[in-house]
């Protein structure tokens, strides 16, 4: 390649890595008008396009790329990345181990095919790959994070814990490690507030030495107080996920007369649920793939007055906007249960149950509690979400034993929470416990599981372990064989929990010290059922163990409990945003105040 052409495409690689795509596009296009066989312009121009979103065009210059450099691992590599955008994995990993192939060393490849068999549940495979990764590459933090985020998904949160902080100690000032250190102590039985708490605020630290803010916004003046306020909310999840459920209400109820709604999907995926909260939106902002300065302008440009961050340090997070202060106030709400650590969000949303009195010791962010319960949970549709199957009777009536159940999610395992559950199965001789969620698709960690229960005295044949229902149907139709659930610890279940309970499942908790292990016990009280939370082990042992021997009463709760919960404030959709719009209008008052320099009368 001749030097200059090779300088050249240098600067346009930091055009590309600075977030300044449009004119990288433009200069690349230039560039191939004179060097058409560029097979490193060509996949420069690829990865450009990439980045705005442009997939088809992104396929052609890459494909070019290839015919010009047949197996090029880094070319490879990017049609890996396309071929995970266009939802095909498993075209993704033969791209990714190509890429390998060629060079077995390569870190690009490593990193992506971590990702991807993440995306397929895959996750003793994908411990595996990141473990040869860091033997090869020390230094990159992504793959070290990437090990960790397999081994939460395993089950494993406090060996994940450990290997970052172990990292930590030679990587420094590393966003990605940080962040995944965050989410991380959410799922680690060990973990406790104070040291929550500083990791966190370890994370604020570290966004405010690598990226300076924004000049601050405007300080609404007084007089502001009452008019119309513009609202954005920021996330990934505006599709069928968790969040969803949760939000919908909002978007549907908020009272437009006092607020304009702007949503920013910066997630890849949409579905279903994407188009019809589009058009519960005001505005719908498109920006995957947006450098963080930049969204935070169209943020500033939008002249939005609350921001309010759906994500927290879950996957995509996009706090580095939040530190930009693209708003006059900036809230956190629903998607993390814990503190971001960022500075410049200034409230929590939670309620007095999931965070009591005291909780402020533990948050960077002021906290607003939104009383009886800070969430509002939108059930299934038959319109929207296929017929919402019936109420099944216990199945123990039948079934001759009883089933206890959970269905979160694999990273909430641990061995604590293996070691209550045991001794529910121990204290009710003959019952059965299933567990469903997509983790469990590996045979490897099946086995795992059924071994570490093995270890707690519980034969395999005790255990049915699900990972697949074809339809979300199906999925709550299994609610059907279950006859009381079993929360998970220190992480509550929210969504399941829900779920569980609009099948007529009664579900058993155990109250924590932190907003993630406190859930349960806001939404339990907001369904008027306080008795079914636990104070510790051995009570949770007792409350399940008791009521799955009481026949009589699990057929009453049963029969009840979708009428229970419909008709509770965890599904009153118009009250909860009501409340919703109450508080942001309280504390928009509170930032309100006369123009910067004003003398007090």
């Amino acid at each position: 390649m001749p030097a200059a052409l090779h300088a050249k495409l240098q600067r346009l690689s930091a055009l590309l890595s600075s977030g300044e795509f449009e004119s990288a596009r433009v200069h690349l296009l230039e560039v191939l008008r004179h060097h058409p066989k560029s097979a490193d312009a060509n996949c420069l121009l690829s990865a450009v396009l990439f980045h705005q979103a442009k997939h088809e065009q992104s396929r052609y210059y890459i494909e070019r790329a290839l015919e010009l450099a047949p197996g090029e691992p880094n070319y490879l590599v990017n049609l890996g990345k396309l071929e995970m955008v266009r939802g095909d994995a498993a075209a993704a990993i033969r791209c990714f181990e190509g890429s390998l192939g060629g060079d077995p060393s390569n870190p690009g490849a490593l990193i992506e095919l971590t990702a991807a068999l993440d995306a397929q549940h895959r996750y003793q495979d994908m411990a595996e790959v990141a473990r040869r990764g860091v033997d090869l590459h020390p230094l990159e933090p992504r793959l070290v994070a990437h090990l960790a985020v397999a081994l939460v998904a395993l089950g494993r949160a406090d060996e994940a814990v450990a290997a970052l902080e172990q990292a930590r100690k030679v990587i420094h000032g590393e966003h990605t490690l940080l962040t995944t250190l965050c989410t991380a102590s959410n799922y680690d039985p060990g973990m406790t507030p104070e040291r929550s708490r500083e990791m966190h605020a370890d994370y604020g630290r570290l966004l405010t030495a690598l990226l300076p803010p924004l000049p601050p916004p405007t300080q609404p003046h007084k007089s502001e107080a009452g008019r119309r306020i513009r609202v954005g909310f920021l996330s990934p999840d505006f599709v069928r996920h968790s969040v969803a459920f949760f939000i919908e209400p909002i978007l549907e109820h908020l009272n437009r007369d006092g607020f304009e709604i702007t949503c920013y999907h910066v997630g890849t995926g949409s579905d279903d649920v994407t188009a019809r909260l589009k058009v519960l939106a005001g505005r719908w902002r498109d920006e995957p793939f947006t450098h963080e300065v930049l969204l935070a302008s169209k943020v500033r440009a939008d002249r939005i007055d609350v921001l309010i961050d759906l994500c927290g340090h879950m996957r995509n997070q996009r706090l580095p906007v939040m530190h930009q202060r693209p708003a006059p106030l900036q809230i956190t709400y629903c998607g993390y249960p814990n503190t971001t650590g960022v500075k410049a969000i200034d409230w929590r949303l939670v309620d007095s149950l999931s965070d009591p009195a005291g909780a402020e010791a533990w948050h960077t962010e002021r906290l607003a509690r939104l009383d009886p319960c800070f969430l509002c949970y939108r059930p299934p549709r038959a319109e929207h979400d296929g017929e919402l199957p019936e109420v099944a009777p216990p199945p123990c009536l039948s079934a001759g034993h009883t089933t206890f159940g959970s269905f979160n999610a694999l990273p909430k395992l641990n061995t604590p929470l293996i070691l209550a559950w045991s001794g529910v199965l121990r204290a009710v001789p003959g019952s059965r416990l299933l567990i469903k969620n997509a983790g469990l698709k590996d045979a490897r960690v099946r086995i795992d599981i059924e071994s570490r229960f093995a270890a707690s005295g519980i034969e395999a044949s005790r255990l049915e372990l699900v990972y697949f229902t074809p339809s979300a149907r199906d999925h709550l139709a299994m609610y059907g064989r279950v006859d009381v659930a079993l929360d998970t610890f220190p992480y509550h279940g929210t969504t399941t929990t829900c779920e569980a309970m609009l099948m007529g499942v009664p579900v058993v908790t155990m109250s924590g010290t932190m907003h993630a292990g406190r859930v349960g016990v806001s939404l339990l009280n907001a369904v008027g059922l306080p008795e079914l939370i636990a104070r510790d082990v051995d009570d949770f042992v007792s409350i399940a163990a008791t009521l799955a021997a009481d026949h009589e009463r699990l057929s009453r709760l049963r029969s009840g409990m979708r009428g229970r919960l419909l008709n509770s404030p965890l599904c009153d959709a118009p009250a909860f945003a009501a409340r919703f719009g109450d508080l942001l209008r309280d504390l928009w008052r509170r930032r309100c105040g006369p123009p910067v320099g004003a003398r007090s009368a």
